[in-house]
């Protein structure tokens, strides 16, 4: 028994540098009454019982920070997992539509168009000529156009990086993403904003073939918040959903849909904007669809201006907390400048 528990003592002593408190306490309960010959197999098995649950103990304790770190980690990645998708539905922009967007504001700014590179693999990208820039009349995204020069080009006489609109795999210097925070991308966005408002009259008719075979009907408006100064304070567009009946058979107005019939329609049309060829609507439809829009329009813009009001006083609700909260020195709080909508 003793050459057992030297032996012990001398592992536990080699592998973990010293024995525990604990292991020392309990062998020294252990032999505290002394040693017994009839019962010295008994006490070395119990030595061996002590040392194996002191190392699984240690075991444990090593373990328990990096189980606690794994823990944190997975709910952290959880947390990022639900505010990616948050902010997907908040911004609700994917890759064909900001090409869309960015390929249509190039044309109306008389930029070059986007020529797409053969490529076998990795993220489609889309290249610039250079000799197209100096045709550009927007000094601004003249600008940005000959920034997408690589960094080491001091002389601004070289090729323009190709463009993506996916995120590259890697560092890829010579790619650059555009995203909607990049400045070539909100410059063009800005000029279909000040487009709308310069001309202050949006009024438009779309056509298109869903992807299933309920009819629909959009209207969409926009309300623009003014404060002192042509400052816009807010803007946001306000829609009405509805079952789309042929006006020969409509014996009422129509209907706006409840909360979940919109959500389906706007699905179906954001389906609808990803595929271009849905918008070549035969004729004989479209003048059928067309006649009778001015009908469409006047059942539903009651309940149009009904929801502009109501998201009016919403923001100016919003506007007056954030002036109370936050006013500047020598300035009077934002809401106090809040012009009507139109």
């Amino acid at each position: 028994m003793l050459r057992r528990l030297v032996e012990k003592t001398e592992i536990i002593r080699k592998q973990l540098g010293s024995a525990s408190p604990v292991i020392e306490t309990r062998i020294s309960e252990l032999l505290a009454a002394g040693i017994d010959r009839r019962r010295a197999n008994l006490v070395a098995a119990e030595i061996d019982r002590i040392e194996q649950s002191d190392r699984e103990q240690r075991a444990r304790d090593d373990l328990e920070p990096v189980r606690e770190a794994d823990a944190v980690l997975a709910r952290r990645v959880e947390q990022l997992r639900s505010q990616l998708e948050r902010s997907r539905r908040r911004v609700g922009v994917d890759r064909v539509q900001l090409q869309r967007v960015v390929t249509y504001g190039l044309r109306l700014a008389g930029a070059p168009v986007l020529h797409p590179e053969e490529q076998n693999d990795g993220p489609r990208r889309f290249a610039f000529r250079s000799d197209e820039i100096t045709s550009v009349q927007d000094e601004g995204i003249r600008r940005m156009l000959a920034a997408l020069r690589h960094p080491t080009d001091r002389l601004g006489t070289g090729p323009l990086r190709p463009v993506s609109f996916d995120p590259p795999p890697d560092t890829d210097a010579e790619t650059v993403q555009l995203h909607l925070e990049h400045p070539l991308v909100t410059r063009l966005i800005d000029r279909f904003f000040n487009q709308g408002l310069v001309h202050h009259e949006l009024s438009r008719a779309c056509l298109a073939v869903a992807p299933d075979a309920v009819p629909r009907v959009v209207l969409m408006g926009r309300l623009s918040l003014w404060g002192s100064g042509a400052a816009r304070l807010h803007e946001e567009i306000i829609r009405v959903a509805a079952r789309w009946i042929e006006p020969e058979i409509r014996r009422a107005k129509l209907q706006p849909y409840s909360r979940e019939g919109e959500r389906q329609t706007m699905d179906s049309l954001d389906r609808t904007l990803d595929e271009p060829r849905r918008f070549d609507v035969p004729a004989g439809v479209r003048g059928r669809l067309l006649a009778g829009l001015s009908e469409d329009v006047a059942d539903l813009l009651p309940e149009l201006e009904r929801r502009s009001e109501a998201a009016a006083e919403t923001a100016r609700d919003q506007l007056r907390q954030r002036g109370r909260a936050t006013p500047c020195i020598g300035v009077p709080p934002i809401a106090n400048g809040i012009r009507e909508y139109s």
